[in-house]
């Protein structure tokens, strides 16, 4: 039977309430007209699809999945229709830097030049930075067995730039009809439950398009994923990006991982001129709310202090130029598909966090295995669903290594730099000294993330390394003879009930004391000596880490002011714009090698009425956002 007879049988049958649109009741449906089996040329081929609506495959969305897999059937043999809702350039921030392994993936789908004539950046690796210390990841240059001398190399880009040369790469691939189009719904047999094809409104009219299958790779907002798959996205938090304009990286061609107490930064190049920074916020940040000042005091107050000196002149030009974007950090495990007739890629099937830039690579490794499972010399003919299906379950476990190694390793890594308690801080930190070591400790790390080692027992190796070298790290810095670290938790999370400022009259600035310091406070002031205060001070108030900072030497206030910096309730105010007289003179009263560390502790005062003895006591404030004034206080 004739692929246009048998599609004309299956509008013959649509489900009940479908019916055939007028242009396809027009079709001339005669057996007469189809030419015998294997006497199509490409211009049949190509009336078939523009005329008659039908083809191997229909795509769904012509982004980076939709346009590979498109190219790729087509040069198969198979007869393809992609659809895409609007064919002009998009402007997102997502989908910016592609890994080697999915610069590796590209050149086996063909596609290798489209990289070129975008403006695209090299990226030869990472610079992470934690607390300012910076360590260098580079790729591994021993990984490409098919070109050894080749230095592995990423490349970072416009989003929109990428996507137009894929599509061109599409319209121009032989087999392959681009078609605008907004997909509404798919089309089903109403026996057997099997999808047909899809219903589309084409400038304003409903339409239909039919394939043996029908592949949806239509993103992280697909409108088809609840109907098919079993699991939907969890987002965990935001990233909000900005394009800096000339900004200068501490170093060039990589990518740049900022790690402090607060949430992770993102930086990579994306063009001669154009560099992109994504601040990651979750949920429920006190620094981002509204009382706070939203994400704008976020990035102003907690960002900035965190950034390279060198970075900073043109972030806070895109943060006042107020081009703020967003976009969800989300993720979707995958599952072994059953839908006949139906594949679902991309985003809309799987996701992870965006941190380590791993998505376009994993999506163009999909499309390689797909489209090998599916060739004609495995499938000769996509009409038997049973093969189909039968190569979808061999898919979801093909794509294991690959796919497994990236999605672990950048939820993993998520959840470990943006730690908010002291375990996982405590981990963090021996990560970081992890790198430090070198070697294979770097290297097949960064294998792993840039999709070159797909060997999951290297992760899993890798893994447990660093948890047993963050313990060693953990006993080394703070040893439990010492420094007994379950005592001091618990002691910061119960924090100090009050805390005295006094007027003092030989100093102009008012001396701070307490009255209910526990007993081995002397011992966690010796534990600043260790240089662990940021892991342990993440539980406690500002106001006892001011305290800290008032009762140290010039070594102990400079990492209590790290840890200072580090709180979303501890506010930078801008030079001395916002202060008031009261808080000017007290910053000018310590000094000027502490003025700067000053600024860092100015909090609102609470007046207690039922203390009539000059003593101003404070505390936390619910919302964070708040500051003490230094100076006299008068009823």
């Amino acid at each position: 039977m004739s692929m246009l007879t048998m599609f004309s049988e299956k509008i013959m049958t649509l489900p009940p309430g479908v019916n055939a649109s007028p242009s396809l009741r027009a079709r001339d449906t005669s057996t007469s007209e189809v030419p015998a089996a294997g006497t199509y040329t490409s211009d049949l081929r190509e009336a078939r699809r523009r005329v008659h609506h039908e083809a191997d495959v229909v795509i769904v969305g012509a982004g980076i999945v939709g346009c590979a897999a498109a190219v790729a059937f087509g040069k198969q043999g198979r007869s393809v229709i992609l659809l895409e809702r609007s064919l002009k350039e998009p402007d997102r921030i997502v989908g910016e830097l592609l890994q080697p392994g999915g610069v590796n993936a590209l050149e086996k789908l063909g596609l290798r030049d489209c990289l070129e004539g975008i403006d695209a950046i090299p990226c030869y690796g990472y610079q992470v930075s934690y607390h300012r210390e910076p360590v260098h990841i580079a790729y591994p240059d021993n990984l490409i067995t098919e070109k050894p001398s080749k230095k592995p190399e990423g490349r970072s880009f416009h989003h929109g730039k990428f996507i137009a040369k894929l599509r061109a790469a599409a319209q121009a691939a032989p087999n392959v009809t681009v078609v605008e189009s907004t997909v509404t719904d798919t089309v089903k047999n109403g026996y057997t439950g099997q999808v047909l094809g899809v219903e589309c409104q084409t400038k304003g009219e409903k339409d239909y398009y039919f394939g043996a299958v029908t592949l949806v790779a239509d993103g992280y907002a697909s409108k088809f994923r609840k109907e098919h798959l079993p699991h939907q996205p969890q987002v965990r938090s935001k990233f909000w990006g900005l394009e800096m304009i000339d900004a200068e990286l501490p170093m060039p061609y990589h990518g740049h991982v900022i790690l402090t107490d607060a949430p992770p930064i993102l930086i990579y190049q994306i063009g001669t001129h154009e560099t992109r920074i994504l601040v990651d916020i979750p949920e429920g940040l006190p620094s981002a709310s509204v009382k706070a000042g939203g994400v704008k005091n976020h990035m102003l107050n907690v960002v900035v202090p965190n950034l390279p000196e060198c970075v900073r002149p043109a972030f806070k030009r895109a943060v006042e130029a107020g081009k703020l974007r967003s976009m969800p950090n989300s993720f979707l495990p995958p599952a072994t598909q059953k839908t006949r007739g139906l594949i679902m890629l991309g985003d809309a099937m799987n996701m992870r966090h965006p941190l380590t830039g791993g998505g376009m690579t994993v999506a163009f490794n999909d499309v390689v295995t797909l489209t090998n499972l599916l060739s004609p010399q495995n499938i000769p003919n996509l009409e038997e669903t049973d093969a189909v299906l039968a190569a979808m379950s061999k898919f979801h476990w093909a794509r294991k290594d690959g796919s497994s190694v990236i999605n672990i390793l950048a939820m993993a890594l998520y959840s470990l730099f943006a730690a908010n308690n002291v375990h996982l801080t405590a981990l963090k930190n021996g990560c970081f000294r992890y790198f430090q070591l070198g070697g294979r400790h770097i290297s097949e790390p960064a294998g792993l993330l840039s999709g070159l080692i797909r060997n999951p027992a290297v992760l899993v190796f890798h893994f447990f390394s660093v948890a047993f070298y963050a313990v060693m790290c953990r006993a080394r810095d703070v040893p439990v003879w010492k420094v007994p670290a379950a005592k001091f938790e618990t002691w910061g999370q119960e924090g100090l009930n009050r805390i005295y400022i006094q007027e003092d009259e030989d100093l102009p600035f008012m001396e701070q004391v307490t009255d209910e310091l526990p007993e081995d406070y002397e011992l966690f002031r010796s534990g600043l000596l260790l240089g662990q205060d940021y892991v342990l001070m993440q539980n406690l108030t500002s106001e006892q880490v001011y305290h800290a900072w008032q009762m140290s030497d010039a070594e102990q206030r400079d990492i209590c002011i790290r840890a200072a910096k580090a709180r979303p309730d501890t506010r930078l105010r801008d030079e001395n714009l916002y202060l008031n007289e009261n808080e000017r003179n007290a910053i000018r009263a310590v000094g000027e090698d502490d003025q700067e560390d000053m600024r860092f502790f100015i909090f609102d005062v609470r007046t207690d009425d039922s203390d009539n003895t000059g003593v101003v006591h404070y505390r936390s404030i619910p919302d964070l956002s708040v500051n003490i004034h230094a100076g006299r206080f008068q009823e």
